[in-house]
């Protein structure tokens, strides 16, 4: 089911575009853990961002559907973490 963010901009973008967008965000998440940064700030997501030809003006909004759908956890403004509900961490099962 489309939440009202994703209905919104379906209508406004179409679901190709939504996909692509949603994808760039994972895309950039999983880059960022690739390099080890499981702790990661703005600056160093805009920089990833841009190394994989994501828009850097979008990684503002990529942030916060990572955000919303608790992929990332806020720890101050501009630090993230990325969490275990991502799949990207590598903290063990116990």
């Amino acid at each position: 089911m489309l939440d009202n963010w994703m209905l919104s901009n379906y209508l406004t973008l179409g679901y190709s575009e939504l996909m692509k967008q949603t994808t760039s965000g994972i895309r950039l998440l999983r880059h960022l853990s690739d390099k080890g940064l499981k702790i990661f700030t703005l600056e160093e997501a805009q920089k990833a961002a841009t190394a994989l030809g994501i828009r850097k003006s979008y990684v503002v909004e990529a942030l916060h559907l990572l955000l919303k759908d608790k992929w990332i956890i806020r720890l101050k403004r501009s630090l993230y973490a990325i969490s275990s509900k991502s799949g990207f961490d590598s903290t063990p099962h116990e």
